[in-house]
């Protein structure tokens, strides 16, 4: 199998050519016995957050946000007769930084090529995706263990900007098995201040829905400064079809290989991060990782050292450092979720913008979800000494669509 990754063999082609579902495939009728077989209160938690009008869009568009209810009929509007009704609409981005929501397959692309080695100008249109649509996630039912790393180092949440490695994860989810899910934990919401009983007053006002109007979605993110014409910062692109070089993809145009900005002294062996074209085989390379010290509370961006850019439109946000996939890769994971965007912010290589996405879902076929609330659930699980449950996931099934807001429900 060739990438455009060197060093990353990935799953392309482990299940047929054909396969749309990637890493979920691990996910059979005695995974899912096993997760039933955890439940002991029967307690069930939702790992969501609220969806309120006036969240920040991550796509701008004039006078909206990330997430509109609007009331159609209520008391008042329907007050005759012997039966009232309520009843509403909403309207969702299925992305960003402040919806629960679940990644497609075909939400990424890398150097013009998809999940299963596609052809992503093919794969993404503006009806929609072709194949690796949310509804091949639909449902999700398997054991899931947390990785709790505050817990882990004794703190209330981590730095901005923290990334976590492979070593980390290791030490925080050591039973993690072949078809689990791993549900990741930087306390981002405990950072957070409580949010009020009504949106801000500087929220945007929800407005109708228009019929008319283009999808935010389908809008390119800003394109990032400097860089070749053959970079992946150019060529990959979190939102948009139209952000892909209509040439397809590069080969060998991008930075120098080893183009990284170091964070910590030494090598821990993991994914390789060159981009100078394609190569085969499965061997990981090497990339510097945040050293880890147990119980220690440094490791961020500004702790560990110079890390590339200084977060740009996400700010400085905790997530995985790349490496991190080399353990999702080695454990046979079947999802990732965090309750951050899955990235770390700043990232902390140079030529690629969303390496844990590309990397998860372009070469791993291992579907992601973001910003869940893992609070309550962190404390529910240390106080029974346990770091593992039976985790339900049902997206909504949107043929064609690229990801879901989502609750997704742990059962203890």
């Amino acid at each position: 199998m060739d990438t455009f990754w060197p060093g990353v063999g990935g799953n392309w082609g482990r299940w047929g050519e054909a396969d749309e579902r990637g890493a979920l495939n691990l996910i059979d009728a005695e995974r899912i016995r096993a997760a039933a077989a955890l439940v002991r209160s029967g307690r069930a938690l939702s790992l969501a957050r609220p969806l309120r009008n006036g969240l920040p869009p991550y796509y701008p568009r004039a006078g909206e946000s990330a997430f509109d209810h609007q009331m159609i009929t209520w008391w008042g509007s329907n007050a005759g007769g012997d039966v009232q009704a309520a009843s509403d609409r909403v309207r969702s981005e299925c992305h960003g930084l402040e919806i629960t929501h679940m990644d497609a397959l075909s939400h990424i692309a890398h150097r013009g090529r998809g999940y299963g080695d596609r052809d992503f100008r093919e794969m993404a249109g503006p009806e929609g995706v072709s194949a690796c649509d949310i509804t091949t996630a639909v449902p999700v039912v398997t054991r899931a263990v947390l990785a709790d790393i505050p817990r882990l180092r004794g703190v209330d949440h981590l730095p901005p900007g923290t990334a976590v490695g492979h070593d980390e994860l290791a030490a925080a989810a050591p039973s993690l098995a072949p078809g689990d899910a791993l549900i990741v934990r930087t306390g981002r919401w405990s950072a957070t201040p409580p949010e009020p009983d009504s949106p801000p007053a500087t929220g945007s006002a929800p407005g109708p829905v228009s019929a008319s109007a283009p999808d935010a979605a389908s809008e390119p993110a800003p394109a990032a400064a400097g860089g070749s014409s053959g970079a992946v910062s150019e060529s990959l692109s979190a939102s948009a079809p139209e952000a892909v070089p209509a040439s397809g993809p590069a080969s060998g145009s991008a930075s120098a290989p080893g183009s990284v900005s170091a964070v910590a002294s030494g090598a821990t062996p993991g994914f390789a991060v060159e981009s100078s074209g394609p190569v085969s085989g499965a061997a990981f390379g090497s990339v510097p990782q945040p050293a880890f010290v147990p119980g220690a509370a440094s490791g961020s961006a500004s702790a560990a050292g110079s890390w590339s850019g200084s977060g740009g439109r996400y700010g400085r946000l905790s997530g995985l450092h790349p490496d991190a996939l080399r353990f999702v890769h080695e454990r046979d994971a079947a999802l990732v979720g965090t309750d951050g965007p899955g990235d770390a912010f700043p990232v902390p290589v140079d030529d690629c913008r969303l390496p844990v996405h590309v990397l998860a879902l372009v070469y791993l076929g291992v579907h992601l979800v973001h910003s869940m609330a893992l609070d309550e659930l962190a404390e529910t699980l240390a106080a029974e000494g346990r770091d593992d449950f039976m985790l339900i996931l049902a997206p909504l099934a949107v043929p064609g669509g690229t990801g879901s807001p989502i609750t997704p429900v742990a059962v203890i």
